[in-house]
């Protein structure tokens, strides 16, 4: 035993010697649960749309009729994404916050009435599969007319398309004032709203989402002389359509 002892040392020492001369493999990249399929997970992003919303209006003072207004948004989104069917799907669910510009206005009775609302949140859970898996169900030209994404910053690339469709419920500031008279009304709305849109594997890992949405409502807003009217007139949100594009990380 004493005489394989120096033997199991050199074979030790050389064995570590030969280790060192290998080449060390770099860690993988973290997967990101912005792109389906790769793992369950959190992400986040920003996202920013465009919308034409019809109001009916019949309050106080006002004009029946309706009032077009469109729309530019801002915000963020947190979501939840998942592989499901052994992979073969995705399904992820999302929340979102955004700033909105309506721009509105319409010449009524007693005065200028004007669309305000700053504020929508929303939330949707959303079902989806590879793009290609979808279009072998269609008419062999239907591809060239599905919508292609906008220019990308440089070096970004997208890949892999997956489509996806859903629905779920959003909430929004539909406050209007009416000036001169001094009327003004403040009330946020429910509506449910359906989704549809494809996102995109982006060279980086991350992923970039181009969607649209309907959203239904008809709720209402109240006008009065002095202040807000808690028992709200007719002032119904009748549709809202929305474009928009979200970059997840």
């Amino acid at each position: 035993m004493r005489r394989l002892l120096p033997v199991l040392a050199l074979l030790a020492a050389t064995g570590a010697a030969s280790a060192a001369d290998l080449p060390i493999k770099a860690p993988p990249l973290p997967a990101t649960t912005a792109y389906p399929y790769t793992t369950a997970g959190a992400y986040w992003g920003v996202t920013s749309f465009a919308s034409d919303t019809t109001f009916n209006v019949n309050a106080p003072g006002s004009n029946t009729g309706e009032i077009s207004a469109i729309g530019g948004s801002i915000g963020v989104l947190l979501g939840y994404s998942m592989p499901i069917n052994k992979g073969a799907e995705f399904a992820r669910f999302e929340v979102s916050a955004a700033a909105q510009n309506l721009n509105g206005t319409s010449s009524q009775t007693a005065g200028l009435l004007s669309m305000k609302g700053p504020w929508r949140v929303e939330g949707v859970a959303e079902i989806g599969m590879p793009c290609a898996n979808i279009l072998a169900y269609l008419p062999a030209n239907f591809g060239s007319l599905v919508p292609t994404l906008p220019a990308l910053p440089t070096g970004l690339v997208a890949t892999n398309c997956h489509a996806y469709v859903g629905g779920g419920v959003a909430g929004e500031d539909i406050s209007a004032t009416l000036i001169p008279a001094g009327s003004q009304g403040s009330e946020w709305s429910a509506a449910g709203v359906v989704k549809t849109g494809q996102i995109w594997q982006l060279a980086n890992g991350y992923a970039v989402d181009t969607w649209v949405e309907y959203e239904s409502n008809g709720r209402s807003i109240g006008l009065t002389t002095g202040g807000p009217m808690f028992t709200p007139s007719i002032q119904g949100q009748a549709h809202k359509i929305i474009a928009g594009i979200n970059f997840d990380f």
